[in-house]
């Protein structure tokens, strides 16, 4: 039933106390915030307290929310706030590298599972030599998937600010790969 409504008309609904539209949004915005704050805190755990913390903030400013403008913009700009936060009380764990797990027990899935991981690690190491800016941009954009108009509304940047960054970040990443890791440009061929 609420699956078919608007999102304006949830956040209306869930402003009005109806808990049910609330979980909703929760649920459907749920992968992305928890997907984000995993990026910018590198901890499994500390990502699901990153994202509860999202979600509280955004429980407790609902009446602020425009139900005419799209939520997503604002809970990236919520995550990335209570996932900063976190890592500036925190500092230690921001230096762990990212984590992933490879599943697949086809054959070839070990060996894919340690490319994984190299290349992860690498990324890590390559996203810290950049300022913040740049990383968040790169992070929502190539590894989230965010489109730019989304990105600039988060962060309350112009859409040429945001592909310019992207642009910048990309450059420096694939240079920091090229001089210390130039063997995972290789690998396949």
């Amino acid at each position: 039933m609420l699956g078919n409504l608007a999102e304006g008309d949830l956040i209306r609904r869930a402003q009005a106390g109806d808990a049910a539209a609330f979980d909703h949004l929760v649920r459907h915005y749920g992968r992305l915030v928890l997907s984000l704050a995993r990026r910018i805190v590198r901890h499994s755990q500390d990502a699901e307290d990153v994202a509860q913390e999202a979600f509280l903030r955004f429980y407790r400013s609902l009446d602020r929310v425009d139900p005419d403008r799209p939520l997503q913009p604002w809970l990236v700009r919520l995550t990335l706030n209570a996932a900063r936060n976190h890592v500036s009380r925190n500092p230690a764990q921001g230096e762990q590298p990212l984590t992933g797990e490879c599943k697949g027990s086809a054959p070839g899935a070990a060996e894919a599972s340690l490319a994984a991981g190299d290349i992860r690690k690498a990324l890590t190491l390559a996203l810290a030599t950049i300022p913040e800016r740049e990383r968040v941009v790169f992070i929502l954009r190539d590894l989230q998937g965010l489109e730019v108009r989304v990105i600039a509304e988060a962060l309350k940047l112009s859409p040429v600010t945001i592909r310019r960054q992207s642009t910048s970040a990309r450059h420096k990443v694939v240079a920091w790969i090229r001089l210390h890791r130039p063997d995972l440009l290789t690998r396949g061929e």
